[in-house]
C-alpha cells in the first residue's frame, strides 16, 4: 500500500474522474477512492485484494492513513466533504 507525504508530486499516477460536479473518484496504484458530497458518503477499494470492489473499507485500520490524504486531495481538486471527519 502507497503512503503519501501530501505533496502533490505523490499523486503523478492517480487517475481522477468528476461525474455532475458533485462526485468524485481518485485511484491511486491499486487504491480506488470515491466521495459523493451530497450525502457525505465515501467509499475506498483496495483492487488489488478486491478487483470486484465489494468490500468498502473506508473503516478499515490498516487503510486509516490514507484516508485523510485522500480526503485532502479531494479538497485540492475542489470537492469537499461537508460530513467527512
Amino acid at each position: 500500500m502507497p503512503l503519501m507525504a501530501g505533496d502533490d508530486s505523490d499523486w503523478m499516477d492517480e487517475s481522477i474522474s468528476q461525474w455532475g460536479g458533485r462526485n468524485l473518484m481518485i485511484k491511486w496504484g491499486a487504491v480506488k477512492y470515491q466521495l459523493y458530497t451530497d450525502d457525505g458518503s465515501e467509499v475506498l477499494f483496495d483492487l488489488d485484494t478486491d478487483p470486484s470492489e465489494s468490500s468498502n473499507l473506508i473503516h478499515h485500520e490498516k487503510y486509516k492513513v490514507l484516508l485523510p490524504k485522500f480526503r485532502e486531495r479531494a479538497e485540492a481538486l475542489g470537492f469537499r466533504c461537508k460530513t467527512c471527519n
